[in-house]
C-alpha cells in the first residue's frame, strides 16, 4: 500500500475511534430496518504482557479456560438481505463493574439512537 508502519502507528495513536466511526462505516452497506441485531465477545489473548490496559483475565471459548487477554465486545447486525457487520464495539473495562449484558444494552441504545431500526433482538437486551 505504500504507507510504512510506522506512518500507521502514528495514526492510530493520534485518532480516538469509536463505536459510532464504525456505525458510520457499516450503516450505507446494511438495510438499517427490520434486521437482527446480535452480540459476540472475543479474547485477544495476550499472556505475556505486563501492565497493559485492559488486560484482564476472561473466559476463552478457544481455550474453554479462563485466560489472559483483551476481551472485545461486538454488536453485530444483519440486514433482511443477509448481509452482516460489525455496528459498533466495546473494549471490556473491569474497573467500569459492568457485565458484557450491560456493555450490550448501551451498544444496542447507541445504534438506535444512531437510526438502526432491528426488528429483532436477542433476549437478554
Amino acid at each position: 500500500m505504500g504507507i510504512s508502519h510506522d506512518s500507521a502507528n502514528r495514526f492510530l495513536q493520534r485518532e480516538r475511534y469509536g463505536g459510532k466511526d464504525l456505525y458510520n462505516e457499516s450503516a450505507p452497506l446494511l438495510i438499517v430496518k427490520g434486521g437482527t441485531s446480535g452480540v459476540d465477545d472475543s479474547v485477544l489473548d495476550k499472556p505475556y504482557s505486563q501492565y497493559l490496559a485492559f488486560v484482564g483475565h476472561f473466559w476463552s471459548g478457544k481455550h474453554k479456560r479462563s485466560v489472559k487477554g483483551i476481551n472485545l465486545i461486538t454488536l453485530y447486525y444483519t440486514d433482511t438481505n443477509g448481509q452482516h457487520l460489525p455496528v459498533n464495539f466495546r473494549v471490556y473495562d473491569k474497573s467500569e463493574g459492568k457485565t458484557k449484558n450491560d456493555y450490550f444494552r448501551d451498544m444496542l441504545e447507541e445504534v438506535l439512537a444512531w437510526g438502526l431500526e432491528p426488528a429483532f433482538v436477542p433476549s437478554g437486551a
